[in-house]
């Protein structure tokens, strides 16, 4: 019985220990993206979906290393995105939306010799889409309307505000 109970404890033990070494990889919440930009290293492993606006993009044989800003409305939350799939075009000003998890935080030099910080991802899809789907509207009216001239036409659907 004695020597069950020390094996019982044991194969507990190195169970517990096991899962000291894991990462966190749960998603970001909304609530953490303060803290998530303030202390990138902390977040490392965890996976990150977001949505952010191109403003550098520069590729090589294998990769895309994208500068964007998480915060569309206020050009804020710079964010650094490693994605290794250069069978897309992205370009500066496309609106995106990434599935990644944080690597850490960047640091680097911009082109006028100013030091830069960001978060650092690793991302495992960046998807296109359009600037109606990457901002939400306070407010959208359905308008219908049609004006033609000559011999063209042209139909407004909705406006969104």
């Amino acid at each position: 019985m004695k020597k069950f109970i020390v094996m019982l404890l044991s194969a507990i033990l190195c169970f517990g220990l096991a899962a000291c070494g894991e990462k966190d990889t749960t998603p970001i919440k909304e609530s953490e993206i303060d803290s998530l930009y303030s202390n990138p290293d902390d977040f490392e492993g965890r996976t990150y979906e977001f949505t952010a606006q191109v403003f550098s993009v520069e590729k090589d044989s294998g990769a895309y290393y994208i500068q964007a800003f998480q915060d569309i409305n206020n050009y804020g939350n710079n964010t650094v995105i490693v994605y290794d799939n250069t069978d897309t075009t992205i370009n500066t000003d496309d609106y995106i939306r990434v599935k990644s998890s944080v690597t850490g935080e960047f640091k680097g030099e911009n082109s006028l010799g100013g030091e830069v910080t960001a978060v650092q991802v690793k991302a495992d899809s960046v998807d296109k889409i359009t600037a109606a789907e990457a901002f939400t509207a306070e407010e959208t009216i359905a308008l219908n309307s049609t004006v033609t001239q000559g011999d063209y036409s042209a139909t407004l659907e909705q406006a969104d505000f």
